[in-house]
């Protein structure tokens, strides 16, 4: 059976770990969404400027950036992001959004880092009952844009027939789709792991005997 698993996180790691190590090895930037309050952005440059390590010198009267609290909050924010590297950085209470765009001017230069490929999966807890990673599965499978159809019979990864194994699959894809650590919760039974599962020691460990 663990040979099953085995194969079965094989599969996971070629459908949708290539997918977020393509969608994070590129630079982006964040910025404020429009729309945005001057309130929050306010808000959100106190916060990033306040954090260590955090200069926001460029921004400060004379500093070379655009004085406009837009443009503002878009280089205290992305500095804040750049320095922390993970996607949910770029959130600011729901305010925040990325983007492929250099957001820089002739005289302000928003940094940006080439995002290392760090692959984290979303999986079951052990001992989930199956009674909610069924529940799990129709959630995500249920969702806009989720392809399920590898679970389905005939599809790919389809065996082995368990709840936990296709679980693991909807889960992973639905957190792999959206990118922040919460959309690895479903209802406190999933955890995230930055183990490899298509190896074997994670495999076993993760889904069991």
């Amino acid at each position: 059976m663990k040979a099953f698993h085995i194969a079965f996180f094989t599969s996971i790691v070629a459908l949708q770990s290539l997918n977020l190590a393509n969608a994070q090895n590129r630079q982006r930037w964040c910025i404020p969404k429009p729309g945005v309050t001057d309130s929050m952005l306010i808000e959100n440059i106190k916060f990033a400027c306040d954090q260590p390590n955090m200069d926001c010198t460029p921004i400060q009267p004379g500093g070379g950036c655009p004085q406009d609290l837009t443009s503002r909050a878009a280089y205290a924010m992305n500095l804040y992001y750049q320095d922390h590297g993970e996607v949910w950085d770029c959130d600011f209470s729901n305010t925040a959004t990325l983007t492929d765009v250099d957001p820089s001017t002739a005289t302000c230069k928003f940094i940006s880092k080439l995002t290392p490929a760090r692959l984290s999966w979303c999986v079951p807890k052990p001992g989930t009952p199956v009674e909610q990673l069924k529940s799990n599965i129709d959630y995500v499978c249920s969702q806009p844009k989720m392809d399920c159809g590898p679970i389905q019979l005939g599809g790919e990864c389809y065996d082995p027939n368990t709840a936990a194994s296709h679980a693991a699959f909807a889960m992973n894809l639905y957190y792999q789709s959206h990118g922040n650590k919460w959309d690895c919760d479903f209802s406190n039974s999933a955890v995230i792991t930055n183990q490899d599962p298509s190896v074997m020691g994670a495999a076993s460990t993760l889904l069991g005997p």
